[in-house]
């Protein structure tokens, strides 16, 4: 099983750390190969997962919406 974790960098001073701000994909069975993700003007986050052959939208807080 695979998470998808996405990189979200905002300013910040150079001395500041960096770190994960958002993890999808635990609550509904994971990401098998996950290789690519989009976004709509809402924000919400779609997520391409080759391996379990499916599509998966996710809210700009990384809630499940729906899959196909």
């Amino acid at each position: 099983m695979v998470f998808l974790a996405v990189w979200l960098f905002a300013a910040v001073p150079a001395h500041a750390a960096f770190g994960f701000l958002q993890q999808w994909g635990g609550a509904n069975g994971g990401f098998e190969n996950p290789f690519d993700l989009a976004t709509d003007p809402a924000g919400n986050v779609y997520v391409a997962d080759s391996d379990n052959d499916r599509v998966q939208k996710y809210t700009p807080e990384g809630g499940f919406l729906t899959q196909w």
